[in-house]
Protein backbone atom coordinates (compact mmCIF):
# COMPACT_ATOMS: atom_id res chain seq x y z
CA UNK A 1 0.00 0.00 0.00
CA UNK A 2 1.38 3.40 -0.96
CA UNK A 3 1.91 6.24 1.50
CA UNK A 4 -0.88 8.22 -0.15
CA UNK A 5 -3.32 5.30 0.18
CA UNK A 6 -2.45 4.86 3.88
CA UNK A 7 -2.99 8.57 4.50
CA UNK A 8 -6.36 8.46 2.74
CA UNK A 9 -7.35 5.37 4.75
CA UNK A 10 -6.50 7.11 8.05
CA UNK A 11 -8.33 10.32 7.09
CA UNK A 12 -11.48 8.30 6.33
CA UNK A 13 -11.64 7.35 10.04
CA UNK A 14 -11.23 10.88 11.43
CA UNK A 15 -14.56 12.39 12.56
CA UNK A 16 -15.76 15.55 10.81
CA UNK A 17 -14.49 18.67 12.56
CA UNK A 18 -11.86 16.76 14.55
CA UNK A 19 -9.07 19.22 13.76
CA UNK A 20 -11.26 22.23 14.62
CA UNK A 21 -11.89 21.13 18.22
CA UNK A 22 -10.04 22.85 21.06
CA UNK A 23 -6.84 21.17 22.25
CA UNK A 24 -4.67 21.92 25.26
CA UNK A 25 -0.99 21.00 25.37
CA UNK A 26 0.70 21.45 28.74
CA UNK A 27 4.47 21.43 28.98
CA UNK A 28 6.27 21.47 32.26
CA UNK A 29 7.38 23.85 33.61
CA UNK A 30 4.73 26.42 32.97
CA UNK A 31 3.64 26.66 29.37
CA UNK A 32 0.20 25.90 27.99
CA UNK A 33 -0.74 25.92 24.32
CA UNK A 34 -4.42 26.15 23.41
CA UNK A 35 -5.53 25.40 19.86
CA UNK A 36 -8.83 26.63 18.41
CA UNK A 37 -9.72 28.93 21.31
CA UNK A 38 -12.87 30.97 20.64
CA UNK A 39 -11.96 33.92 22.87
CA UNK A 40 -10.30 35.30 25.98
CA UNK A 41 -12.86 36.03 28.72
CA UNK A 42 -10.50 37.14 31.50
CA UNK A 43 -6.77 37.79 31.66
CA UNK A 44 -4.90 38.69 34.87
CA UNK A 45 -1.54 37.63 36.24
CA UNK A 46 -3.35 35.05 38.45
CA UNK A 47 -6.20 33.86 36.19
CA UNK A 48 -6.86 33.41 32.51
CA UNK A 49 -10.32 32.23 31.40
CA UNK A 50 -10.84 31.04 27.84
CA UNK A 51 -13.92 30.30 25.76
CA UNK A 52 -13.55 26.93 24.05
CA UNK A 53 -17.04 26.85 22.56
CA UNK A 54 -19.09 24.34 24.52
CA UNK A 55 -16.63 24.52 27.39
CA UNK A 56 -14.61 27.15 29.19
CA UNK A 57 -11.24 26.70 30.86
CA UNK A 58 -9.84 28.64 33.80
CA UNK A 59 -6.07 28.63 34.25
CA UNK A 60 -4.87 29.66 37.72
CA UNK A 61 -1.32 30.49 38.69
CA UNK A 62 1.24 33.21 39.32
CA UNK A 63 2.84 35.55 36.81
CA UNK A 64 0.60 34.27 34.02
CA UNK A 65 0.90 36.02 30.70
CA UNK A 66 -0.06 35.50 27.10
CA UNK A 67 2.99 34.83 24.95
CA UNK A 68 1.01 34.86 21.72
CA UNK A 69 -2.59 34.99 20.62
CA UNK A 70 -2.76 33.93 17.00
CA UNK A 71 -5.81 32.88 15.06
CA UNK A 72 -5.55 29.16 15.89
CA UNK A 73 -2.98 29.07 18.71
CA UNK A 74 -2.79 30.77 22.09
CA UNK A 75 0.28 30.38 24.32
CA UNK A 76 0.26 31.01 28.07
CA UNK A 77 3.29 30.93 30.35
CA UNK A 78 3.89 31.35 34.08
CA UNK A 79 3.57 29.20 37.17
CA UNK A 80 0.42 27.20 36.41
CA UNK A 81 -1.25 25.77 39.54
CA UNK A 82 -4.53 24.45 38.13
CA UNK A 83 -6.60 24.07 34.99
CA UNK A 84 -10.38 23.94 35.54
CA UNK A 85 -13.06 23.11 32.99
CA UNK A 86 -16.71 24.17 33.04
CA UNK A 87 -19.63 24.44 30.66
CA UNK A 88 -19.43 27.36 28.25
CA UNK A 89 -22.48 29.11 29.73
CA UNK A 90 -20.85 29.66 33.12
CA UNK A 91 -19.01 32.97 33.13
CA UNK A 92 -18.43 33.63 36.84
CA UNK A 93 -14.92 33.33 38.23
CA UNK A 94 -14.66 32.32 41.88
Amino acid sequence: MSKKDRSRQISNHVPTGFYLRPRLHFTFPGELEVENCKGILLCTSQMIRLDLGRRAVLVRGDELRLLSAQKRLLRICGQIFSIEFSSGEEVSVP
